[in-house]
């Protein structure tokens, strides 16, 4: 997953809160480095502690998780 499927997940996420559209505007301006851990898995993170999982090509998300989360 690179940063800009990383943006494709959360406008097609929106839950319709109002700061929505802020937080993906927050995550378009950062820079992200992509962080594997052995025991965590792979996240993709900002220098400003906002961090991300990294999902598989093959992921789907389970119908009865709200897709915000």
């Amino acid at each position: 997953m690179n940063k800009n499927s990383l943006i494709e997940r959360l406008t097609a996420a929106n839950p319709g809160w109002d700061l929505w559209s802020e937080l993906v505007e927050l995550v378009t301006s950062l820079e992200f480095e992509f962080i594997s851990n052995e025991y965590m898995g792979n996240f993709h993170a900002s220098g400003r502690r906002l961090a991300f999982a990294d999902t598989r090509a093959d992921f789907t998300w389970p119908e009865w998780l709200p897709a915000y989360v």
